[in-house]
């Protein structure tokens, strides 16, 4: 029998999991505190051994042949190299480390080439062709995000404000206006100036729950949001060398949550690529270390 750990280490907690390799069974699931070394790379590091210690406790008697670990920030950071020796030495077991979204795509495409889009607070696309990674977005919520539930919130408040400049009403206004505990205009904009950034992307559960309700204006605004995204997914297709991948995987709370976004940027990206396969993940992306010999192999 052979045995691997997988960990997907985000900016919000770790998940770690024990996979038999052969008979993929889940043997052991572990969950702990943030993952992100560029937030806090003590306390990252201090999660993510305690995690596959806690793992390796619960199952002293099995040997384990590899250890995948996906950590958000880790490309950014430069401590990759760092990271891998100090698993090495501390449980003197192979240790390979990945970005937490390559992880996601090793995950979403079972080790194959293709197309990973995430959508979540934030957005990026990345893709995989013969060994060979590409990214497109990702530029964070001043410079972009397109499509992600930020950029949802933002638009949507922009198309209320905008209507107002005109002596005109949204259909948003309302809901929105109390998603910001404002009366006003000026009570909206400063609001959504002292919010967060999380704060801020949660408003578009608002208009995601008003698009089911068949409010034109946020089915609008949700209609703008994956178009952007699926004009970059289609960026990232383009950049592929012939015969293209066909798969997407997708992947994120706007992707997993919202039906009409997710149909809408299947349409548009089918538009033009109409060969597309799409996939949704459902499965932690820990999950993935159980493609990891497909991606070696391919090196």
């Amino acid at each position: 029998m052979s045995y691997v750990i997988g960990l997907d280490c985000g900016g919000t907690h770790i998940v770690g999991q024990l996979w038999n390799k052969d008979s993929r069974e889940l043997i052991t699931e572990v969950k702990s505190g943030p993952g992100n070394v560029v937030m806090n790379y003590a306390l990252a590091i201090s999660n993510i051994v305690n995690t596959i210690q806690e793992i390796l406790d619960k199952n002293n008697t099995i040997q384990i042949e590899l250890i995948l670990v996906g950590i958000a920030g880790i490309e950014s950071s430069s401590k990759t190299n760092e990271v891998i020796s100090l698993l090495t030495n501390t449980f003197n077991v192979h240790v390979e480390v990945i970005s937490d979204a390559k992880l996601a795509l090793l995950n979403g495409l079972e080790g194959r080439d293709g197309s990973l889009i995430i959508s979540g607070t934030g957005s990026i696309i990345y893709g995989r062709q013969n060994n060979t990674f590409l990214r497109v977005g990702g530029l964070g919520y001043i410079l972009g995000d397109e499509g992600s539930a930020y950029d949802i919130s933002k638009r949507a408040l922009q198309q209320v404000l905008n209507r107002i400049d005109a002596n005109k009403k949204s259909l948003l206004q309302a809901s929105l206006f109390s998603g910001l505990n404002a009366h006003t205009k000026n009570e909206a904009i400063a609001q959504f100036y002292t919010n967060d950034r999380k704060e801020n992307a949660n408003l578009a559960r608002i208009v995601a729950k008003e698009a089911e309700n068949k409010n034109l204006d946020a089915i609008d605004v949700l209609d703008s949001c994956s178009k952007s995204l699926a004009n970059q997914a289609i960026t990232m297709l383009s950049q592929f060398e012939k015969p293209i991948p066909n798969t997407i995987a997708l992947s994120g709370s706007v992707l997993k949550n919202n039906e009409l976004f997710n149909k809408k940027l299947r349409m548009y990206i089918s538009n033009k690529f109409p060969e597309c396969e799409f996939v949704n993940i459902t499965s932690n992306n820990a999950h993935g270390v159980l493609f990891f010999d497909n991606w070696k192999q391919s090196n």
